[in-house]
């Protein structure tokens, strides 16, 4: 009867030491699963969400100056860009381009994509931080060329001439990169 009993507790220790590793399988597995997953989605979000600016100045990091196209940037479609400096107002941009617009531009620089004068995308460029820690705004795209004596406060680059030279200066707080149209 002795017997009996340890059998059917070695028994018993047998099938739940069996369900235990069969299970902590299943949840190793599932762990793996949803790591992978996340990953997956936190690379994909990354990717996409990159800001124009993001992308650019990791182009130029290696360089002081570089020429770049606008279209290597943008995973969107487009005809048309419009770069515009800190004085302009949202009635020029909409007056001038004939296109529906009604972002308030706030005193900043930035650029707005269209396609067929529907605006597919938009980034501003903060001129300085709330706080002006930072003297020197990080990243500003200049409507007109450098060194240019008449300055415009915006202009417009169809898709294939929207090329522009990117120069890297350093600063007391790291770099600032500016950027003006060669076209």
């Amino acid at each position: 009867m002795k017997t009996d009993f340890h059998q059917i507790i070695n028994t018993i220790i047998k099938k739940v030491i069996e369900l235990v590793k069969k299970y902590i399988r299943v949840i190793l597995i599932g762990v793996l699963c949803m790591g992978v997953i996340l990953s997956t989605f936190s690379i994909i979000n990354y990717r996409h969400s990159k800001s124009l600016k993001d992308k650019i100045i990791k182009k130029c990091n290696d360089d002081t100056e570089i020429i770049i196209h606008m279209s290597d940037f943008t995973g969107f479609e487009w005809d048309k860009c419009i770069v515009y400096g800190p004085s302009t107002q949202t009635k020029d941009i909409c007056d001038a381009f004939d296109i529906n617009y009604n972002t308030y531009l706030d005193l900043n620089y930035g650029i707005i994509f269209l396609n067929n004068n529907n605006v597919t995308y938009e980034e501003f460029f903060k001129v300085s931080d709330h706080d002006f820690t930072n003297k020197i705004p990080e990243f500003i795209i200049y409507p007109y060329r450098q060194n240019e004596s008449t300055q415009v406060k915006y202009a417009s680059f169809e898709k294939d001439e929207a090329e522009f030279k990117c120069i890297k200066k350093h600063s007391d707080n790291g770099y600032y990169y500016r950027l003006y149209p060669i076209n």
